[in-house]
């Protein structure tokens, strides 16, 4: 009787263990079938939300492309000498590549000697005066060439600087002839300035500065808005940048190369050559310059007198552009073989 009590009690307990086993797995099943689904209402929950953030990001970004879109992209001012400037986007051969301004005071190297040129005439006295007064002579030597009559022995820097007198001739004949690469070895830099340019913004210490700690082979400071400029996108861009690297850096009014950078420009001068026109075409190409700049931080003003101009055509007795024209015509004949700036998109 014991022993069928125990069956009994044996097979109820395992009865009961597999219902209960059976329980406890349904339970599982049904607490993990709605874990599951909280899961997956949080899952889409969260895509939801991604999905309207990026939504929205993509709004704010495309209302921007439209605000940047209606903006002016270029100076429409009355100086503009032709009334309506080309847009960006005929100059597809200029980088826009802008390069940060440098922290920090510049102390001159006894190294950074400069030698600065420039064509000099009398109207000229009052800016050729500023250049000297601010430059000074302890880090720049002046050679100066004097295209007219006038007598500079007013100015306390005179017996400083030297001249070299040869009536109506303009500056890239002088160059030529009296600029050797020997004595351009002699100065870290170089400095081709018009006598038509006020430097009442530029530091030059400053802009050696920008050359040497972005290795510049040639650089010209952004023309100051409201003056004259043949290529609009030399006309200063105003921010927090130092520069933009280009491919093109114009003969004047104002440029700097590197002492070897000229050696190389001397030597693609033909001898016969006064205006310079088209050299900045080829040069690039020629000397084989890996970086060259605008700089906006330091612009000039180009007050354009044209002095020079008029005395070369009086004294020649020849239209001064049409001879620059046919210059610039003869040096690309002779040079076919180079990459060259395409002018008519500047």
């Amino acid at each position: 009787m014991v022993r069928l009590v125990n069956v009994i009690f044996c097979v109820l307990f395992i009865i009961l263990n597999g219902n209960l086993i059976y329980y406890l797995r349904t339970l599982s099943s049904r607490e993990h079938a709605t874990d599951m689904m909280h899961l997956r209402q949080s899952t889409e929950q969260e895509i939801n939300e991604k999905n309207a953030t990026i939504a929205q990001i993509t709004k704010e970004i495309e209302r921007l492309k439209r605000e940047l879109a209606s903006k002016p992209t270029c100076d429409t001012s009355p100086s503009s000498p032709s009334g309506s400037p080309p847009s960006p986007s005929s100059e597809p051969f200029v980088s826009l590549e802008f390069f940060p301004a440098l922290v920090g005071p510049y102390l001159p190297d006894r190294n950074d000697k400069s030698l600065v040129l420039i064509p000099v005439g009398e109207k000229s006295k009052p800016l050729i005066d500023k250049i000297v007064v601010k430059f000074g002579t302890e880090h720049f030597t002046y050679m100066f060439f004097v295209y007219d009559d006038s007598d500079w022995k007013e100015f306390s820097w005179e017996t400083k600087v030297h001249w070299i007198r040869s009536y109506r001739q303009v500056k890239f004949w002088y160059l030529k002839r009296f600029v050797s690469p020997a004595i351009a070895k002699a100065y870290a830099y170089i400095w081709i300035i018009d006598d038509d340019v006020d430097v009442d913004l530029i530091d030059p210490h400053g802009f050696i500065q920008i050359m040497r700690e972005h290795n510049l082979d040639v650089a010209q400071p952004s023309i100051a808005t409201g003056y004259k400029y043949s290529h609009f996108f030399t006309v200063e861009r105003k921010g927090t940048h130092a520069g933009r690297f280009t491919n093109f850096v114009e003969i004047g009014p104002l440029l700097v190369f590197t002492s070897a950078a000229y050696v190389c420009v001397h030597d693609l001068i033909p001898r016969d050559m006064s205006a310079g026109w088209g050299l900045d075409l080829v040069w690039r190409d020629y000397c084989k310059f890996k970086n060259m700049a605008i700089i906006d931080r330091y612009p000039m003003k180009h007050v354009s007198t044209k002095s020079l101009v008029d005395m070369a055509e009086k004294g020649n007795g020849v239209d001064f552009y049409a001879g620059a024209w046919a210059e610039e015509g003869e040096l690309l004949k002779r040079h076919s073989n180079l990459e060259v700036i395409d002018s008519t998109k500047m």
